[in-house]
């Protein structure tokens, strides 16, 4: 009986759904996809930072892990601003059609976003990147 019941325990043990992906083995170039902010022409990965070819907008996504409040500040000190993105805070800096932003996943777990689109005005291109900043997370390991 004791063998049967340590057999039931190993193949249980072995049988269970493999854990999902944690934050630093997430590839960031799967996080956005076509149609998010337009066709997607390309992506191109370089460690835990992914930059995509939307037509004419490109967009840089980082996976990174540091305090929020330091990104935060470094970001307001250059005349950015908060938002919340999904209960999540986020920062964003818009000026001369790019905006830098980071988001916070977790505790010492960062999104960080570049989103640039030449002629764009800056009020769109940062509700563009709250939107990208959305879809990230919506598709980032819970």
């Amino acid at each position: 009986m004791k063998r049967v019941l340590a057999l039931v325990l190993l193949l249980s043990a072995c049988s269970g759904e493999p854990a999902p992906p944690k934050f630093v083995d997430t590839d960031p170039c799967t996080l956005l996809q076509s149609g998010d902010a337009g066709p997607l022409d390309s992506t191109a990965r370089a460690g835990r930072e992914c930059t995509y070819a939307f037509g004419s907008t490109t967009v840089t996504l980082e996976l990174r892990e540091g305090q929020f409040d330091d990104e935060s500040a470094r970001l307001q000190a250059g005349g950015g601003y908060g938002a919340v993105v999904e209960d999540r805070p986020m920062t964003r800096r818009c000026a001369s059609s790019a905006c830098e932003a980071v988001v916070q996943v977790r505790e010492g777990e960062l999104l960080g976003l570049t989103v640039t689109k030449q002629g764009e005005d800056d009020n769109v291109l940062g509700q563009t990147t709250q939107g990208l900043a959305l879809k990230a997370l919506e598709r980032l390991p819970k």
